[in-house]
């Protein structure tokens, strides 16, 4: 699947339906299929198998090939992270601040009573 592919095939079904997000729809299922392509030790996010998925490119029978799919989907996956970001970035960056708002009202209200 290429990057243009899963963009237009990654917007069918809506994201939220919140009305202080952008009506943004993702095909999850699409996004989700793109991640199953992408072998398991390439998608652990700990270093642990950094080792299996560099030797999984050297010695493939074509390493460029290899290598070219491994980019593939970085791209792919990027491309999505993008768009969510944004398009979600001002929903995001408001939740955030609220959450800060919060913790900053709870300790003021800490030490105020002198429990902090």
């Amino acid at each position: 699947m290429e990057v243009g592919v899963v963009a237009s095939v990654a917007r069918d079904v809506p994201l939220e339906t919140n009305p202080v997000t952008p009506n943004v729809e993702m095909n999850w299922a699409a996004i989700a299929a793109l991640v199953h392509q992408v072998p398991k030790t390439f998608r652990d996010p700990s270093f642990s198998h950094s080792g299996l998925s560099v030797s999984r490119v050297v010695t493939a029978p074509d390493p460029l090939g290899e290598l070219q799919k491994v980019r593939g989907w970085q791209k792919q996956l990027e491309a999505i992270i993008d768009e969510l970001v944004g398009t979600h970035h001002g929903s995001l960056t408001k939740s955030i601040n609220n959450y800060a708002e919060i913790v900053g009202l709870f300790e003021a209200n800490k030490k105020k009573r002198g429990l902090a």
